[in-house]
């Protein structure tokens, strides 16, 4: 499955199982540079950029421009890749991992991830595990923002 396809599944995903959230798919050929998903839901956005692995030590395509954009928007905000596993290989799994663009390095044109650097693992192209590891992340700021603006 190719990676449009994969962030059209989260999405979709997203739209089903938290309707209040607003959640966008960017269409790389319009938004270049700009991740592939984003969306909103108590008080915080979130961007993800979406990339596909046949096996866990290949590195992702990218662009220098997207990530270099990436890094930028983590210094100010809330990014992540959301990376699915797609083997070939009929012994291995599907799989999806969460990294932080600091957990991402760029070598000769090519994405290369820090495995044990992972903030999430799931087994399969496992959307719900995102959707709910991203609610967990923007209830966890909200709170955060509550409890900060008490002490003042």
């Amino acid at each position: 499955m190719i990676e449009t396809k994969l962030s059209s599944a989260l999405v979709k995903k997203f739209r089903t199982v938290l309707p209040h959230y607003i959640t966008f798919k960017h269409p790389g050929h319009v938004t270049a540079g700009v991740p592939d998903v984003s969306t909103t839901g108590d008080g915080t956005t979130t961007w993800f950029e979406a990339k596909r692995l046949v096996r866990w030590r290949d590195a992702a395509g990218t662009t220098g421009p997207q990530y270099l954009n990436i890094q930028r928007m983590a210094e100010q905000g809330s990014v992540y890749y959301v990376v699915y596993s797609d083997p070939d290989n009929p012994g291995e799994e599907k799989s999806v991992r969460i990294y932080h663009p600091n957990a991402a390095m760029m070598h000769n044109g090519r994405l290369h991830f820090i495995e044990k650097d992972a903030l999430l693992f799931a087994p399969g192209h496992n959307h719900l595990e995102v959707v709910r590891w991203v609610q967990d992340l923007h209830k966890s700021k909200l709170m955060r923002g509550f409890s900060h603006a008490d002490t003042q």
